[in-house]
């Protein structure tokens, strides 16, 4: 949000960038991977459609991470756009962390 720099206002979202690498590789507990379910509805009947942890894990890992810091964000305009400032990226290399290296100086001939 912000609250850390001194231009701070709590209707404007001063915030920085989240960048996520591995999202594939989220350790979780128990038996979730199996029992934790993700629903969604397309809004038409019989549209409700469900997936466990370890499903959705295969399809997109990123939207694990996603969805769990979208649940504790505002449910407001400020929310929504501090989530567009998330990046997850399943592997290691994702483009907004070469271009992280890139702008330090850094080349992919020196990492």
């Amino acid at each position: 949000m912000g609250k850390d720099k001194p231009e701070w206002v709590p209707y404007l979202d001063r915030g920085d960038y989240v960048v996520v690498v591995n999202a594939a590789k989220v350790a979780v507990t128990g038996k979730k991977e199996s029992q934790k379910r993700y629903f969604r509805y397309s809004g038409y009947p019989s549209g409700l459609k469900s997936e466990t942890l370890g499903d959705l894990r295969k399809r997109r890992p990123g939207d694990i991470i996603r969805h769990a810091v979208l649940g504790m964000l505002p449910d407001n305009k400020i929310g929504r756009k501090m989530i567009i400032r998330l990046f997850v990226y399943p592997g290691e290399e994702g483009e907004m962390v070469a271009k992280t290296k890139q702008q330090n100086g850094r080349s992919e001939e020196q990492s």
